[in-house]
């Protein structure tokens, strides 16, 4: 929102009443006006969480309404199906409305709720080509579906700690979809020199069950001394600033923002050939694209980055390519053109 404020557009940001006050205050940082309401999403399956949202929806509508006729929007931007058929309920038909997809559709696409939400958005934009996809099997084709690819962050520095072993971070949500499990394989399969030259460093929430999951395995692999847990890290400054090559063996992952995060500071990455993986990563010449849940697939590519003019080739290549690629100000640009088109009734599927 900053990039397009930037580029001579006006935002308003609604979030959810139900926040830690995090993202408020980075909008209140970056000079972007919002407001806080407690307009709930529909969930199929938490009444509880649904009464909530009931509860507070009377007082919740009016906020909206208040902010609708203050700022005047030419276009309100909704970011989920859920969330999207409680706020239509509250913005004026006169308004077009455009759907902004993160993650693969859920079951509620397919019910009343989706197809009453899809008839009352004037286009998608999906943050990849894989989502879109997704997306339009779904939808059909009876509305528009663009993808524009997030912009990756700028990210700055200190210098990088001199370290005898490569360090390599998986990073994300301790979550099966990750397939930690299939990094822990790999580990396995590296020749005894090769795990001695190598540290993993583990990045994410390390008090779940699936954490302990992974812990069990990589103590009865007797792999514990080549795996450190970092734990949750907020700043993305300390998590990349101090590693050598990022991988991600994840699954279906919809976007890929690890990979463009580590090619901005020059970091390679290995990431499997699956979801929106391969939108962001070229295989050979910013990182290397791997077999889906393969530990020898994985193995081979880790031994390979072993050699130190490789990572530095794929990393500066990384780096040049998400400049030149998936910088915000391009983002914002393509976004703000998909909208026009959308609201021009001429946007393409």
């Amino acid at each position: 929102m900053k990039e397009l404020q930037n580029q001579g557009h006006e935002c308003f940001s609604v979030i959810s009443g139900w926040n830690d006050g995090k993202y408020s205050a980075k909008l209140t940082e970056a000079g972007i006006p919002h407001m806080c309401i407690k307009l709930g999403r529909f969930y199929l399956t938490k009444p509880v969480w649904n009464a909530d949202g009931f509860l507070h929806f009377a007082g919740a509508a009016r906020q909206l309404r208040s902010v609708i006729r203050r700022f005047c929007p030419d276009v309100v931007v909704l970011t989920s199906v859920e969330f999207a058929v409680t706020a239509l309920q509250v913005i004026p038909k006169s308004v077009p409305v455009v759907l902004h997809v993160h993650d693969v559709p859920s079951r509620h696409w397919s019910s009343l709720i989706g197809r009453y939400v899809l008839a009352r958005s004037r286009g998608i934009i999906t943050v990849s080509d894989f989502i879109r996809d997704k997306v339009i099997a779904v939808a059909g084709s009876r509305i528009s579906v663009r993808t524009v690819h997030n912009g990756a962050p700028s990210l700055e520095f200190v210098e990088k700690s001199d370290s005898a072993k490569l360090r390599i971070g998986i990073i994300g949500q301790l979550i099966a979809r990750k397939k930690h499990d299939v990094l822990i394989d790999a580990v396995g399969l590296l020749s005894p020199h090769e795990r001695a030259m190598i540290e993993v460093r583990i990045f994410g929430n390390d008090t779940t069950e699936y954490a302990a999951t992974i812990r069990d395995m990589i103590q009865v692999n007797n792999l514990t001394e080549y795996f450190r847990w970092m734990g949750f890290v907020d700043s993305r400054e300390e998590i990349y600033g101090d590693l050598d090559l990022v991988v991600a063996p994840a699954i279906e992952e919809p976007f890929g923002t690890t990979i463009l995060e580590a090619g901005s500071c020059g970091l390679p990455v290995v990431a499997a050939r699956s979801g929106g993986f391969p939108e962001m990563a070229i295989d050979e010449e910013t990182g290397l694209l791997i077999d889906p849940q393969s530990p020898s697939s994985l193995a081979t590519a880790i031994s390979s980055l072993l050699n130190v003019s490789k990572r530095c080739r794929l990393g500066n290549a990384a780096k040049q390519h998400v400049r030149e690629n998936f910088s915000q100000s391009l983002a914002a640009a393509n976004f703000s053109r998909s909208v026009a088109s959308f609201l021009n009734n001429n946007g393409a599927s």
